[in-house]
């Protein structure tokens, strides 16, 4: 009896060869950058500009992402058009909130400081009415105006300290 020729070595072909190395490096990718997803929190709008429309948006001065915060907020910017806009009596609405969801002020009308068209400014302080239950939290900012189906909002991350 004959038996049939040995090739030896593996059985796998060039393909599955090269799927398996791309595979490998996708995961890899995935692990050096932190498996970045869906996020769960609503996107920071951007200024958008293009060289024949003027910036439009929410611009923010203060506060800062991750700012200390101990019993009140100092907002400060302006709208300027798009999903972000002003009418004559609100620039925007505001709250603030720890990172449970606990409501750490009221819900609050930012008045504009000097109304124009599709832009306001606005310079306020928002005091906190309630104890922080943790460290983290959230300013919360939402249009004066609809102008989609969906509310855009804009979450600025707080660190919350103790006098």
């Amino acid at each position: 009896m004959a038996d049939a020729p040995s090739t030896g070595g593996s059985s796998w072909g060039a393909l599955e060869i090269i799927l398996v190395a791309v595979l490998a490096i996708g995961f890899i990718t995935q692990l050096q950058n932190g498996f970045k997803g869906t996020p769960s929190t609503p996107k920071t709008p951007d200024i958008v500009t293009d060289s024949n429309e003027a910036p439009c948006g929410l611009v923010l001065a203060r506060p800062h992402s991750l700012e200390k915060v101990t019993s009140f907020i100092t907002l400060v910017g302006r709208v300027e058009g798009c999903q972000w806009q002003a009418t004559e009596m609100v620039a925007l609405y505001a709250q603030v909130i720890d990172s449970s969801g606990r409501v750490l002020s009221d819900y609050i009308s930012v008045p504009p400081i000097n109304p124009e068209f599709e832009t306001a400014a606005f310079d306020m302080t928002i005091t906190l009415t309630a104890t922080p239950a943790t460290t983290k939290g959230f300013l919360i900012l939402v249009p004066a105006k609809n102008t989609a189906q969906q509310t855009e909002n804009y979450r600025i991350p707080l660190t919350f300290t103790r006098n």
